[in-house]
């Protein structure tokens, strides 16, 4: 009796010590489960950067943008109003507010009628900011920008598809135009290049979008997420149009100027980077 007890012992020590042995289930491999980095984790973008920690499960280390496109744009039109319009209520203003009622603004400030809007909309500073200063034309931007959205970014319910309006989009670059042209600064007249360029981009008028950029935003020498945002949307076009390697190194410019898109705009560059062409054809436009 004790034998069998030694050699039952004997067995299962054998085969704890050898776990390959036992067969089991168990989890799927975390693929954070590792401190190898391309990038530093001390870096002060570290952030920014975050998505692009390696690891060799998956395609990205994090898929959700580092950073939020509209509280960035939000930020600069706190900074373009001044104090006291703080970021939150610049990002209710812009991205909230309908165009009904920034219609209804603009025709009290120019035209001295009644302002019927709801309260909080009184109260925001930066409507304040219109009231006060008489900005029709930081206001007005805001009004046609509001026109654009439906036809590139769509409505708010995400289950409906954006219904572009070839016609519509075209008379709104039209009106861009114009507006581009009587722009009394340089501020504005990027932002409306912007629109311009998006629109003519998502009516598949790639080549439009081009010359929009070329025409409009290239030679513009002001400080703005606007400016790798818009080179992205040539870019864009350029890929569209088979011209791939203009088309990756516009992309990798825009995502080493802004956090804005990392993530888009990495995905972009590496669809445009293809093994048809020689490393060095694309290194060559970097020269």
């Amino acid at each position: 009796m004790k034998l069998k007890i030694f050699f039952a012992a004997f067995i299962n020590l054998f085969f704890i010590s050898f776990p390959q042995n036992i067969i089991g289930c168990g989890p799927d491999a975390d693929p954070y489960d590792y401190y190898t980095s391309f990038f530093s984790n001390n870096l002060a973008e570290a952030k920014a950067y975050q998505p692009f920690y390696y690891t060799g499960y998956n395609f990205l280390y994090a898929e959700q943008e580092p950073v939020n496109t509209t509280e960035v744009l939000a930020k600069e039109w706190a900074a373009y109003c001044g104090k006291p319009v703080t970021e939150k209520e610049a990002l209710l203003f812009v991205t909230e507010y309908s165009l009904v009622d920034l219609k209804n603004l603009y025709n009290h400030i120019e035209k001295k009628q009644a302002l019927f809007v709801a309260a909080p909309i009184k109260a925001n500073s930066m409507t304040h900011y219109f009231i006060r200063s008489k900005d029709l034309e930081g206001l007005g931007y805001v009004l046609y920008a509001k026109q654009v959205e439906p036809y590139v970014l769509g409505s708010n319910n995400n289950w409906e598809a954006i219904i572009r309006d070839s016609i519509k989009m075209d008379n709104l670059m039209k009106n861009g135009r114009q507006l581009f042209n009587a722009a009394k600064t340089q501020f504005f007249k990027l932002k409306y290049g912007y629109q311009v360029t998006r629109l003519a981009h998502y009516s598949n008028n790639y080549t439009a979008a081009i010359v929009t950029y070329d025409a409009m935003i290239a030679g513009n020498k002001t400080k703005s997420v606007l400016q790798p945002m818009s080179m992205a949307l040539k870019a864009g076009a350029l890929y569209r149009t088979g011209k791939l390697k203009e088309a990756a190194y516009l992309f990798s410019k825009a995502f080493y100027e802004s956090d804005v898109k990392r993530i888009s705009n990495y995905i972009s560059f590496n669809w445009a980077v293809t093994t048809q062409k020689l490393r060095e054809e694309y290194l060559a436009l970097c020269a």
